[in-house]
Protein backbone atom coordinates (compact mmCIF):
# COMPACT_ATOMS: atom_id res chain seq x y z
CA UNK A 1 0.00 0.00 0.00
CA UNK A 2 1.24 3.45 -1.03
CA UNK A 3 1.37 6.23 1.05
CA UNK A 4 -1.03 9.25 0.74
CA UNK A 5 0.87 12.69 0.04
CA UNK A 6 1.21 14.81 3.19
CA UNK A 7 -1.52 17.61 4.28
CA UNK A 8 0.71 20.54 3.58
CA UNK A 9 1.47 19.04 0.07
CA UNK A 10 -2.13 18.99 -1.32
CA UNK A 11 -2.87 21.72 0.33
CA UNK A 12 0.57 23.20 -1.89
CA UNK A 13 -0.94 21.78 -5.03
CA UNK A 14 -4.20 22.97 -4.71
CA UNK A 15 -2.76 26.70 -3.88
CA UNK A 16 0.02 26.90 -6.24
CA UNK A 17 -0.30 23.71 -8.66
CA UNK A 18 -0.68 24.23 -12.64
CA UNK A 19 -4.31 24.54 -13.74
CA UNK A 20 -5.98 23.33 -16.59
CA UNK A 21 -9.94 23.46 -17.21
CA UNK A 22 -11.55 21.32 -20.05
CA UNK A 23 -14.90 20.95 -21.55
CA UNK A 24 -15.44 17.19 -21.77
CA UNK A 25 -18.83 15.16 -22.76
CA UNK A 26 -19.66 14.67 -19.25
CA UNK A 27 -18.85 18.27 -18.39
CA UNK A 28 -16.32 20.58 -16.81
CA UNK A 29 -13.50 18.79 -15.06
CA UNK A 30 -10.25 20.40 -13.76
CA UNK A 31 -6.35 18.85 -13.17
CA UNK A 32 -4.15 20.31 -11.10
CA UNK A 33 -0.70 19.33 -11.42
CA UNK A 34 2.78 19.87 -9.49
CA UNK A 35 6.27 18.06 -9.46
CA UNK A 36 4.32 14.92 -8.14
CA UNK A 37 0.96 15.07 -7.16
CA UNK A 38 -1.64 15.07 -9.45
CA UNK A 39 -5.47 15.97 -8.63
CA UNK A 40 -8.34 16.05 -11.18
CA UNK A 41 -12.21 16.32 -10.98
CA UNK A 42 -15.85 17.53 -12.07
CA UNK A 43 -16.32 21.14 -11.77
CA UNK A 44 -19.80 21.78 -12.16
CA UNK A 45 -21.79 25.25 -12.84
CA UNK A 46 -24.67 25.75 -9.98
CA UNK A 47 -26.25 28.96 -11.57
CA UNK A 48 -28.75 28.80 -8.21
CA UNK A 49 -25.72 29.44 -6.34
CA UNK A 50 -25.46 33.19 -7.63
CA UNK A 51 -22.99 35.09 -5.79
CA UNK A 52 -22.38 38.58 -5.70
CA UNK A 53 -24.23 41.49 -7.05
CA UNK A 54 -23.88 40.22 -10.76
CA UNK A 55 -25.73 36.96 -12.29
CA UNK A 56 -22.34 34.93 -11.88
CA UNK A 57 -23.07 30.86 -11.15
CA UNK A 58 -21.50 29.25 -8.29
CA UNK A 59 -18.94 26.55 -9.22
CA UNK A 60 -19.23 23.05 -6.90
CA UNK A 61 -15.79 21.42 -7.74
CA UNK A 62 -15.93 17.52 -6.55
CA UNK A 63 -12.06 15.54 -6.22
CA UNK A 64 -12.47 12.58 -8.48
CA UNK A 65 -8.72 11.65 -8.35
CA UNK A 66 -5.29 12.20 -6.47
CA UNK A 67 -2.20 10.78 -7.80
CA UNK A 68 1.54 10.69 -6.50
CA UNK A 69 3.85 10.26 -8.56
CA UNK A 70 7.18 9.80 -6.09
CA UNK A 71 4.89 6.95 -3.97
CA UNK A 72 2.59 5.18 -6.80
CA UNK A 73 -0.67 6.55 -4.20
CA UNK A 74 -3.57 6.91 -6.56
CA UNK A 75 -6.99 7.07 -5.50
CA UNK A 76 -9.90 7.18 -7.34
CA UNK A 77 -13.45 8.72 -5.65
CA UNK A 78 -15.26 11.39 -4.40
CA UNK A 79 -13.62 11.67 -0.99
CA UNK A 80 -10.05 10.65 -1.06
CA UNK A 81 -9.06 9.16 2.50
CA UNK A 82 -6.56 12.31 3.04
CA UNK A 83 -5.66 14.12 6.09
CA UNK A 84 -8.09 17.26 6.19
CA UNK A 85 -10.09 16.60 3.18
CA UNK A 86 -12.78 19.29 4.37
CA UNK A 87 -9.95 22.10 4.55
CA UNK A 88 -8.36 20.63 1.07
CA UNK A 89 -12.01 21.55 -0.23
CA UNK A 90 -12.31 25.30 1.61
CA UNK A 91 -9.20 26.04 -0.32
CA UNK A 92 -10.43 24.32 -3.79
CA UNK A 93 -13.50 26.32 -3.64
CA UNK A 94 -11.31 29.48 -3.08
CA UNK A 95 -8.78 28.70 -5.70
CA UNK A 96 -11.72 27.64 -8.28
CA UNK A 97 -14.09 30.88 -7.10
CA UNK A 98 -16.31 31.99 -9.49
CA UNK A 99 -14.82 35.17 -9.25
CA UNK A 100 -11.64 34.37 -10.62
CA UNK A 101 -12.63 31.72 -13.07
CA UNK A 102 -15.48 33.67 -14.70
CA UNK A 103 -15.00 36.48 -17.01
CA UNK A 104 -18.18 38.43 -18.98
CA UNK A 105 -17.34 38.21 -22.47
CA UNK A 106 -19.91 39.55 -25.02
CA UNK A 107 -22.76 39.45 -22.46
CA UNK A 108 -22.34 35.62 -21.21
CA UNK A 109 -20.02 34.22 -18.53
CA UNK A 110 -16.90 32.84 -20.31
CA UNK A 111 -15.20 30.33 -18.17
CA UNK A 112 -11.04 30.52 -17.61
CA UNK A 113 -8.32 28.77 -15.91
CA UNK A 114 -6.31 31.84 -14.95
CA UNK A 115 -6.56 31.21 -11.25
Amino acid sequence: MSLSPAHHEVMELVNTGDLLLAHEPEGIRFYLRDKQITMTGRLIIRPDWNEGPDDRPGLMPVIQKLEDGDTGYCEAGCEPAIEGLSRIYDALRTRLAPSRLFRRQNGRWMLTAHA
